[in-house]
């Protein structure tokens, strides 16, 4: 039989380059039994497998996402410093994104998949390597000012395009509805607003441009973001985006008690 085993945790986490941090907030032990039973592959006699779960924080990298090879192992010991094995992958935690989505502070969702759990009895794990991240550069701001809302409208900006439609085209003062397209992945920044400052969309442009972000990194890559705007006779609209990348290494320094 399978037994999904999820743990208190206790952490601390040796010092590590300037500005950078790593985080345990999860840990779960897939205990599988000598015969293999549940559809998994058998490892070994009484095998057990384990996703750690992480926070990573490196500072000036705004997250795109890991490249190939991204993670080298150091060491992944016990507390009785016994080495339990080199075969770590890496990966951006499902259903998480990076927040918030600024440059400066941002902290990265990212799971460590490990094909040998701490043997019963272990009070604690230490892992140590580097990740290398994918990183956003080169940023690029533009402003259009007074874009034209009465009827449908196109904006263009670097390489982003934006489409503004009136929900109901029948009814005055109708919300908006605006299509964003190009590379949203490489988004940092959009805001909308009308000829006083105010505001257009819907929640914190930060919020809206995040979700765009999110979207484009699991499986919204080449379709356009859709949400809904205030509705404004004209809008100022100020993008920020990137137009490279950069490979940044940082180091993976955990230690956590496992609970068990």
């Amino acid at each position: 039989m399978n037994m999904l085993l999820a743990v208190a945790l206790t952490f601390a986490a040796p010092p590590a380059r300037a500005g950078s941090s790593a985080e345990v907030y999860s840990l779960q032990v897939q205990r599988r039994s000598a015969d293999g039973e549940g559809g998994f592959p058998q490892l070994g006699q009484g095998a057990s497998t384990m996703v750690l779960g992480f926070l990573l924080r490196a500072p000036g990298c705004l997250f795109m996402g890991l490249p190939p090879d991204a993670l080298r192992t150091e060491s992944y010991s016990d507390d009785k410093g016994q080495e339990l094995g080199m075969g770590v992958g890496i990966q951006l935690a499902q259903g998480m994104h990076p927040a918030p989505m600024t440059a400066s502070e941002q902290a990265i969702p990212l799971t460590l998949s490990i094909q040998r759990a701490p043997p019963p009895g272990t009070l604690k794990i230490r892992y140590k390597g580097e990740a290398s991240l994918t990183c956003a550069d080169g940023a690029k701001k533009s402003r259009t000012e007074k874009a034209d809302l009465k009827k449908s409208a196109v904006v263009e900006s670097g390489p982003f395009v934006l489409r503004f439609a009136p929900m109901n085209p029948n009814a005055p003062n109708s919300m908006l509805r605006l299509d964003v397209e190009g590379p949203l992945r490489q988004l940092a920044h959009l805001r909308i607003t009308d000829s006083t400052g105010r505001e257009l969309q819907n929640g914190a442009a930060w919020q809206n441009t995040r979700m765009m972000r999110f979207n484009a990194m699991f499986g919204g890559a080449g379709r356009p973001f859709q949400t809904y705007i205030q509705s404004a006779d004209s809008a100022n609209v100020e993008l920020e985006w990137y137009e490279k990348t950069k490979t940044v290494q940082v180091p993976v320094l955990l230690e956590t008690g496992i609970g068990l």
